[in-house]
Parts: structure tokens; C-alpha cells; sequence
């Protein structure tokens, strides 16, 4: 594998444009919505500037995955290492929102929004830079999880972008295209392509299970000490959200109240998206043989069988994608991301 450094301009650097990987130190965990993390150890890098883009092609020469650059060293052996930053973390910089101007309607129209306030606000032409959805998202209507911004204020453009992204089961990916010299990030759909995996088959018996931290939280709206009761969120253990109690399946309770001053739509968003950091996960973790490696990517939803002869356990996304110099080496399902269905 050959790392390939460029500048701002995406102009590769001059005599450090391309180094060979050792082989052994590459690797590559790809996650949905979370920061990417990407590590390699290479020929040396000797250029006085520090570059902004790192990309790395196969051995023939094809785009294999592009980030920042970091900052690479030099260690004892005249080798660089180098730890790469994840594009997305690009979007990561505050920005003022104004969404229930524009009363949107679609999670399509709100993320295009985001995306085009950081890029005037914080981009600022300072790279060339594109938004795509693939195909298979379609036009998502905005239905619980909505904006509840009624007045300008700052927000995390990443952090906004993510809870819509986790709700609606969508995730971001990120490329460099040195053709046309632009950073694109591309929204994809998870869940979207089944593959069943019988555990027995894989000889897996411990499949992880976490406790949510909290699993019931409300909203309230405090308009000047008069309080108002939002709607009461609870976490199933099957990965669903809901407001019927007699739904509710997970104990003992574990409660959490988020107050807002602005508005009772507010205190709902906010009481909603922090259940969502506390989803009851799996943690599966399968080798990428090679029905995994041909068919595996965050569009799949797994249908997870426990026992042979047993009906389906539950309906699971992918949680990573890990990577050696080879290639998909492991698939982690169900662990640091959880689609979520509204009951």
C-alpha cells in the first residue's frame, strides 16, 4: 500500500507524494456516524510542510481511503508514523442555526441546511467541498426527532448532524476526489440490506449485552416556573423507543429529566436525543470471511439468529468496519451505533 500526502490545494507533496506502508502496521476502523481512526507506519517523510491530506492507494495504484493528514513522525527507525484524522471531523466547528425559519420537512432538507451553513460559515471557500445521498436514502420525512431551534443560536455542526443521522438510520461517509480536487461527504442509509447471521454457525454464544445507562427520559418546559411535562421517552430492550409504558421491558428504571426554557418542543428533542446515547447494544463481533467481505458495509442490517431452530433475536446494524493492508478483516455489529425505530 502506498500513503500519498498533499497541501491544501490537493497538490501531492514534492519527493513524499508516495511511500510504501509497512505492511503489517496499516489499520482502518470505519465507523457510521462516529470519527474513523486510521494508523500506518511508512517510508519517511521528509517535506517541512506539514500537509492536510493523506490518501492511501493499493499497490496498483486505486483510491483506497483519504483523510487529514495529522501531523506525521518521524520515530528512531526513520519510519513515519502517521494517524490520520477523519474527514468528518471537518464538520466538527461551531455554527448558528436558524432551522424553524425555513419550517422544514424532510431530515433531507435539514442536513443539506447544516451542511451548507458550516460550509459558508466555516468552510469559508477554503476547500472545495460537496454534500451527496446516495440513492437508496430517498426523501425522509422529519417526524419526532425535529428541529426545535425557534431563535439563532450555536451549535456543534457534527454533533447536530449526528443525532439526525442516528434517528432516521443514516450514516456519513467521506472521500477525496483528486480529480476534481474536493472533499465530498456522502449520506447513506443503514439497515437497508439484510444478511442473516446464525451465531451457532460462528460458534458465538456471548453476544455482549450492555445496560443502557438510562432508559426513560422526559422533557419538561419551564416557561417562568410554570413546568410543563413533555413526552415521556422509554427504551425497550429491542432497540425501540417509545411512549407506551406498557411497552416498557427494561428495569430497574433509570431516569433522566432534561428542563427547557425556550420551548416545549426543546425539552422533547433534547430528552429524546439523550436517550438515544443510551441504547441497549450487542456486541458482535465476526471475522470477514467471504460472504461477509462481499456483502458487509453499514447499508446492511443483520438478522441475528442465536440457536439453530429458533426464530430471529433481533435486526442489528453495523457498528465497524475494520481493515488491515489486505483488506475487511472484521465486522463489529450492533456495538458503538444502534439504529432506532419509533413505536
Amino acid at each position: 500500500m502506498i500513503a500519498s500526502f498533499y497541501d491544501k490545494d490537493f497538490k501531492g507533496l514534492q519527493n513524499n507524494a508516495s511511500l510504501v506502508i509497512a505492511k503489517d502496521s496499516y489499520s482502518l476502523v470505519k465507523r457510521p456516524v462516529e470519527m474513523n481512526t486510521i494508523t500506518c507506519v511508512c517510508e519517511p517523510f521528509t517535506e517541512d510542510i506539514q500537509p492536510t491530506f493523506l490518501v492511501i492507494q493499493d499497490n496498483k495504484g486505486s483510491y483506497v481511503y483519504g483523510c487529514l493528514a495529522g501531523i506525521p513522525e518521524l520515530n528512531k527507525d526513520n519510519q513515519t508514523e502517521v494517524n490520520g484524522t477523519d474527514l468528518k471531523s471537518m464538520l466538527s466547528s461551531d455554527v448558528i442555526l436558524e432551522p424553524t425559519a425555513n419550517n422544514y420537512t424532510t431530515v433531507n432538507d435539514y442536513i443539506t441546511y447544516i451542511f451548507n451553513q458550516w460550509k459558508e460559515q466555516v468552510n469559508q471557500n477554503s476547500f472545495n467541498v460537496e454534500l451527496v445521498f446516495n440513492e437508496n436514502v430517498g426523501t425522509i420525512n422529519l417526524t419526532d426527532l425535529t428541529p426545535a431551534i425557534e431563535e439563532k443560536d450555536v451549535y456543534n455542526a457534527y454533533d447536530e448532524l449526528a443525532q439526525y443521522l442516528k434517528y432516521y438510520n443514516l450514516y456519513i461517509d467521506t472521500s477525496i476526489d483528486l480529480i476534481d480536487k474536493k472533499v465530498v461527504f456522502t449520506i447513506g442509509r443503514t439497515m437497508f440490506r439484510n444478511l442473516n447471521i446464525k451465531l451457532w454457525e460462528y460458534g458465538i454464544r456471548n453476544y455482549g449485552k450492555w445496560v443502557a445507562d438510562i432508559n426513560e427520559a422526559q422533557g419538561y418546559y419551564n416557561n417562568n416556573g410554570v413546568w410543563t411535562a413533555g413526552y415521556k421517552w422509554i427504551l425497550t430492550s429491542d432497540n425501540n423507543i417509545t411512549t407506551n409504558e406498557s411497552l416498557r421491558d427494561i428495569y430497574p428504571i433509570k431516569r433522566s429529566v432534561v428542563v427547557s426554557t425556550e420551548s416545549l418542543e426543546e425539552a422533547n428533542e433534547e430528552s429524546l436525543t439523550e436517550l438515544l446515547d443510551s441504547l441497549y447494544n450487542e456486541n458482535i463481533e465476526l471475522n470477514a470471511d467471504d460472504i461477509l467481505q462481499a456483502n458487509a458495509n453499514f447499508e446492511t442490517k443483520f438478522s441475528i439468529y442465536l440457536k439453530q431452530g429458533q426464530g430471529k433475536y433481533k435486526e442489528l446494524p453495523c457498528g465497524e468496519l475494520q481493515y488491515d493492508a489486505t483488506g475487511l478483516v472484521k465486522v463489529q455489529i450492533g456495538y458503538r451505533y444502534t439504529g432506532v425505530e419509533f413505536i
